[in-house]
């Protein structure tokens, strides 16, 4: 797990380099944070929490409601974007981004980054 926990690292510290993104986590659906960093001075595992948080209410309200599994949780305050998506059948990806980026531009970064997750997270056992 250390060689992939530093390869997690790696991809999200990648992530952080843009602009407009805050901060990010990779996250265990039972709410484990493997890997979580930030540039704005929040508690980053804290965010990794709250984001799985967030997913797991969301999907249980979706499949409640008969609408399926959710792929993306996204939520909008007054000054930042919190978005929140599906890697595998275990594990989210969590950014947080300033309101005054593109939601289009934000998505395309996590969409490039989960790709980069999956083929690593497929190797990853928390037993």
């Amino acid at each position: 797990m250390d060689d992939n926990k530093l390869k997690l690292d790696e991809i999200l510290n990648d992530l952080l380099k843009h602009s407009e993104i805050d901060a990010s986590a990779i996250v265990d659906k039972n709410g484990i944070v493997l890997s979580s960093c930030t540039n704005c001075g929040k508690d980053a595992d804290s965010f990794g929490v709250i984001s799985a948080v967030m997913f797991s209410a969301a999907n249980i309200a979706s499949n409640e409601s008969g609408i399926g599994t959710v792929n993306r949780v996204i939520v909008h305050s007054k000054h930042n974007t919190l978005i929140t998506e599906n890697t595998n059948s275990s594990m989210t990806l969590s950014v947080l981004a300033e309101n005054k980026y593109s939601i289009d531009s934000i998505h395309n970064e996590i969409l490039n980054t989960v790709e980069q997750f999956r083929s690593l997270l497929k190797n990853i056992s928390l037993k």
